[in-house]
């Protein structure tokens, strides 16, 4: 049994400090350094199962290492894996005294349990790599930490031009699994294998369905508690997104959601400048086309981003579920778009996958019927509301550049008989009075170790990364 030895005054505080959000007391928290010689992938697993829930593996080696297999926190302990001395905060002097150059399949996987304290991924700069991996990081399980604030946390971290059909996979694979991603830089991530169509680069994804008849994947993201301002989603937030004009290939998505996924974006910066004008950064899938013939996204908030460049489509693609979108710094184009594929001219999938559905969960403010029927096209407005579609959702206070009010677009005659204005979703200029009471989760996220600011920052509106 690996000795425990009593850490320094020193050591506690740092350790206290990279465990927020865990129950582990500082006193039996440990720091199991790697390096400074050898920080191979190898050393890092061995590393990794000798610590107990709660600690952190510290990378102190320099330069540069190529990882030659798979990194992997198990579910039976939460750890932070953190390189000695490196931030990405704030972006502008970031220090990265590693690089990691991983050409596996997957690079880190993290695999959450429902009762241990939080796993982290924190300061790596992982170089371009070879291959296409898919994902570069995942993170499965279910789990929402000791604390009840998150099981997971990735931050401070730079990708720089890394190839993959995902960089970041949030799968949930047995219940919820909701945490914190922040603070990162991913620039010119694309896809080798098919530059044109490109990456998902934060993928979230309820992927998971009960055992028995019920196939349905992702409907406990449609069943459990929904409620805007609370804890329960994948927060991104004070990331830096960027896509320059030589990138290698197009981004596809920089958050896409589906079967069930609940997310919030705030703060981050959005830069794409590259040309094909094909991008569509926020990303909520519809009942339609989603894997597994699952549901679509339940839905979350969007809020306070500053997004910019020549390069993308739309700001915000939303197919289903509830949403907030307010507060955003948009350039003009295609910036906030809703769809509902059932009444687009490709319909979808006319087979219907989804188990027991019907019956629909309706969750509240929702007014389809349980037993709606399964339609996979529709040619008149007959059958509103369709389940799943996008209702509840407000839309306050986006603007340009230059302050003129961004209001949501649906693109199609069809569509606007099933998405309309002061009835599925609701648009203006300030909060409407009907939520009032809302009030935005902590800022900055607690699992970020802050008690949260009561004005936080605006999102800056001309920074740009460069390569590292």
């Amino acid at each position: 049994m690996q000795k425990r030895f009593v850490l320094s005054t020193a050591v506690v505080a740092i350790a206290s400090l990279l465990l927020v959000g865990t129950t582990v007391s500082p006193a039996e928290a440990a720091v199991v350094t790697v390096g400074p010689s050898d920080c191979s992938a190898n050393a890092v697993n061995s590393a990794i199962s000798s610590a107990q829930d709660g600690d952190t593996v510290r990378l102190t080696c320099t330069g540069s290492v190529t990882w030659t297999s798979l990194v992997s926190i198990p579910s039976s302990k939460g750890v932070t894996l953190l390189v000695d001395g490196a931030t990405n905060t704030p972006k502008a002097s970031a220090v990265f005294p590693l690089t990691v150059i991983s050409n596996q399949p997957i690079a880190i996987t993290m695999a959450i349990g429902p009762s241990h304290a939080i796993s982290r991924i924190s300061g790596f700069r992982f170089a371009p790599n070879s291959g296409t991996a898919d994902p570069f990081i995942k993170v499965t399980g279910r789990g929402m930490g000791t604390s009840g604030l998150g099981g997971f946390r990735l931050d401070n971290n730079y990708f720089d031009t890394i190839s993959g059909s995902r960089m970041v996979a949030i799968w949930s694979d047995q219940g919820d699994l909701y945490g914190a991603i922040d603070n990162n830089t991913f620039r010119n991530t694309w896809r080798r294998n098919d530059p044109s169509y490109g990456p998902y680069n934060i993928q979230i994804w309820n992927y998971w369905h009960p055992s028995g008849s019920n196939q349905c994947w992702g409907c406990d993201g449609w069943t459990g508690n929904f409620a805007y301002g609370d804890v329960n989603s994948v927060f991104i937030e004070d990331n830096l997104f960027e896509h320059t004009s030589n990138a290698p290939g197009h981004m596809r998505h920089y958050i896409s959601s589906e079967l069930g996924a609940r997310y919030v974006s705030r703060y981050n910066t959005f830069l794409n400048n590259f040309p094909d004008n094909n991008a569509d950064l926020h990303d909520a899938h519809g009942l339609c086309i989603v894997s597994s013939n699952g549901v679509g996204a339940r839905g979350g908030e969007i809020y306070a981003n500053t997004i910019s460049g020549s390069g993308f489509n739309r700001a915000l693609q939303i197919r289903g579920g509830s949403w907030l979108i307010y507060d955003n710094v948009i350039t003009s184009g295609h910036d906030i778009e809703f769809n509902e594929y059932r009444a687009e001219s490709g319909g979808c999938d006319t087979t219907n996958k989804l188990g027991l559905m019907p019956p629909w969960p309706v969750p509240p403010g929702a007014q389809w019927a349980a037993t709606a029927p399964w339609l996979a096209k529709v040619t008149n407005g007959s059958a509103w509301p369709l389940p799943q579609q996008v209702f509840n959702t407000y839309v306050w206070n986006n603007r340009t550049p230059s302050g003129a009010l961004i209001s949501p677009a649906v693109p199609t005659s069809l569509e606007r008989t099933y998405i309309q204005e002061g009835r599925d979703y609701f648009s203006g200029a300030s909060r409407p009075s009907s939520i009032s009471s809302y009030k935005p989760y902590t800022y900055p996220h607690p699992l970020r170790g802050g008690a949260g600011a009561a004005t936080p920052p605006r999102a800056p509106t001309a920074f740009q990364a460069t390569g590292l």
